[in-house]
């Protein structure tokens, strides 16, 4: 048993923090899922199980995550698109291999990295994290990376991101050095951090074991509650169906999800009989310079629904290294350098159609829902070059 757990550490503190977390989850999404540093920012932030033993190498590799991390949120401080607190908490939402209450863990470590970046001076005039502390009375001293617990203490969180810290060297804990009560009680928090994750990875093997609709019935179970429907609602499949849709970035390229973007819907149907649709779904990317834009990824569904019903439908794109040279040629580069072109995903558009005629259009902005008006004959889907 891990050695903070026989101690009483600010329990009504972890108790306000726990309703935060659930409270947080509970409200609507970012109002703006498509932040650019939001989504840059998401893919640093990949979940990693917990260590099996303690390794020195993967303090090396938290410093490089972290840094690259705050650099982000510098940049999207200074530009005054959107404050840290709010890049984070939006980049948070991507983030699905992650539970409510590592999230909510990470975050803090994550803003508290870069107030103690901005303390010591350690952002130069670009934004870029240099080591060297520049302001305060450690200033000329280096900065460094340290755990909060110690990977000899709790193997276990010491590869995990919300576990490091910014500290300067003369402040370093030393060797054998006792932690204090303020690190024993984050200690606590980052056992249940990693009680929660290995929960959540369960669970999601467990979920993946039968798929099921949004109402538990299997595939087969749905089919049959469709068919019954059909018979108990005569001429049904003729009468065009009021679909209403849904949609949201809920993953953005990381290792766990092999660096694809994933895209969810939901599709309702708010009909008083049941129907049987088709739904195309849309993801496109845009260049650099040109601002061109490009197919990343288009999936059809065939959806039998009853009245009322909701279905969830998701899409993902190839991996992000699939569009680079595509994206690079598109935005004229020259041949070499093509390969480095860098790809951003820019939105979807999802189209319902009833025995081929559209009944319903959804895009993540005006600008989108441009491409699929059939009668808009400068902006069409057809004249986007595929990179699927």
């Amino acid at each position: 048993m891990p050695f903070f757990l026989t101690r009483s550490f600010a329990v009504s503190f972890l108790a306000a923090l726990i309703s935060a977390a659930l409270l947080t989850s509970a409200m609507a999404a970012p109002s703006s899922k498509f932040d650019k540093n939001a989504q840059r920012l998401a893919k640093s932030l990949a979940s990693t199980p917990a260590a099996k033993k303690a390794n020195p190498a993967d303090l090396k590799k938290l410093k490089g995550q972290m840094i690259t991390i705050i650099e982000i949120i510098e940049q999207s401080d200074r530009s005054g698109s959107t404050n840290a607190e709010s890049v984070v908490d939006k980049a948070m939402f991507f983030r699905e291999d992650m539970g409510d209450y590592e999230k909510m863990v990470a975050a803090n470590a994550i803003i508290n990295a870069w107030e103690n970046a901005r303390h010591y001076g350690l952002f130069n005039e670009s934004g870029k994290f240099e080591d060297r502390i520049s302001r305060g009375r450690h200033s000329g001293d280096p900065a460094i990376f340290e755990l909060i617990v110690p990977a000899e203490r709790y193997p276990k969180g010491s590869n995990q991101l919300s576990n490091l810290r910014i500290v300067a060297l003369k402040e370093k804990r030393q060797d054998g050095e006792e932690m204090d009560p303020r690190d024993l009680a984050f200690g606590h928090q980052l056992v249940k951090v990693i009680n929660e994750k290995q929960s959540f990875g369960a669970m999601q093997k467990r979920e993946a074991t039968i798929a099921t609709s949004a109402i538990g019935e299997t595939k087969e179970q749905s089919q049959a509650s469709w068919e019954r429907a059909v018979k108990e609602s005569e001429g049904a499949l003729d009468r065009v169906p009021r679909i209403r849709i849904e949609s949201s970035i809920n993953g953005s390229p990381s290792k766990g999800n092999q660096y694809r973007w994933r895209l969810v819907g939901n599709i309702r149907n708010q009909s008083v009989h049941p129907t049987d649709v088709t739904i195309s779904v849309y993801m496109l990317g845009q260049t650099e310079k040109k601002r061109a834009y490009y197919i990343m990824a288009k999936k059809d569904f065939s959806l039998k629904l009853r009245a009322n019903e909701i279905r969830e439908i998701e899409t993902f794109t190839k991996p992000e290294s699939t569009y680079k040279h595509k994206a690079g040629t598109l935005d004229g580069m020259p041949p070499k350098q093509a390969k480095n072109g860098k790809v951003d995903y820019r939105g979807n558009i999802v189209i319902a159609k009833h025995k081929d005629k559209v009944i319903a259009i959804h895009g993540s902005d005006a600008r989108l829902l441009n491409f699929a008006d059939a009668e808009n004959k400068d902006l069409s889907l057809g004249d986007i070059p595929s990179f699927f």
